[in-house]
């Protein structure tokens, strides 16, 4: 009997222990999952209103005055990888002529892990915010849409981008080998326009989707001031319109005994640099 006793209580906390377990790592994975962000769609014609003519920024890339069927002035592709350069041409705006040009990657032979870019000789800045819209085009093995900036050349650089059916991530490309920094998840839909912003001062990077904010990351792997860009991968085709990149001025370093909040201290906020005429 009291063996009998002895078993059920074993069963007993068994079950209850196992109960606890599930319970646990339910409310684990419900408490890690994350919740998709659902960017709001860029309208087209109010935002090129609000651009204007591009004063106020460092510079303004609209691409309506470049030659159409041709890389944009000042341009010039690159890729990471193995594999022959993308075809980059000034384009007629997908969604109609009246809201001007658009430069896209509108042909390439790439597969896999070969990364398309076309980056902006000058000017060449470190810290920055840096604006675009886009559009997803096509591709068979992969759709998506990047901004790259404190390039050097093809591989060596920092890279803000969204695939369809995967998440919103920013990465550091060193030597050509890409490092993960941070992702997002997120629900999007590719059929119509986004815009992509990064603010990086210093270290310290912040990367939103259609105003939404979505990574906020620090680095030092790339200090140095750079090329700024677009990019896609594999066979990806991507319209890209409106280039917005204004310089910034990172927070001066900490005093020697200062404290936080002072000025130089660690919250001291970075301050636009002064805009120059595009």
């Amino acid at each position: 009997m009291k063996r009998t006793t002895v078993v059920k209580i074993l069963v007993l906390t068994g079950v209850v222990a196992l109960a606890g377990l599930t319970l646990e790592n339910a409310w684990s994975q419900n408490a890690a999952a994350p919740v998709p962000v659902v960017p709001k769609p860029l309208d087209r014609a109010k935002a090129k209103e609000k651009y204007g003519t591009g004063q106020g920024y460092t510079m303004f890339w609209s691409f309506d005055k470049d030659e159409a069927g041709q890389v944009p002035k000042g341009w010039k592709p690159a890729q990471t990888g193995q594999g022959t350069l993308g075809k980059w041409q000034v384009i007629q705006d997908p969604d109609g002529s009246q809201l001007g040009r658009v430069v896209a990657l509108v042909e390439t032979k790439n597969k896999g892990n070969t990364l398309n870019l076309l980056l902006a000789e000058s000017p060449k800045v470190q810290d920055l915010c840096l604006q675009v819209d886009f559009k997803i085009l096509g591709g068979s093995e992969d759709r998506g849409a990047g901004i790259v900036w404190r390039a050097q050349d093809g591989d060596n650089y920092y890279l803000a981008r969204w695939n369809v059916g995967e998440n919103f991530r920013v990465y550091v490309t060193k030597d050509g080998k890409r490092k993960l920094l941070a992702e997002a998840k997120m629900e999007f839909d590719p059929g119509v326009w986004h815009e992509l912003e990064i603010k990086h001062n210093g270290n310290h990077i912040l990367a939103e989707l259609d105003e939404a904010d979505l990574i906020d990351v620090e680095d030092a792997t790339l200090a140095g001031p750079g090329m700024v860009g677009l990019w896609t991968k594999a066979d990806a085709t991507t319209a890209f319109d409106d280039v917005r990149l204004s310089e910034t001025k990172a927070a001066p370093a900490k005093p020697a005994g200062a404290d936080a909040g002072q000025p130089g201290g660690k919250d001291a906020a970075p301050g636009p640099a002064k805009p120059k005429t595009p």
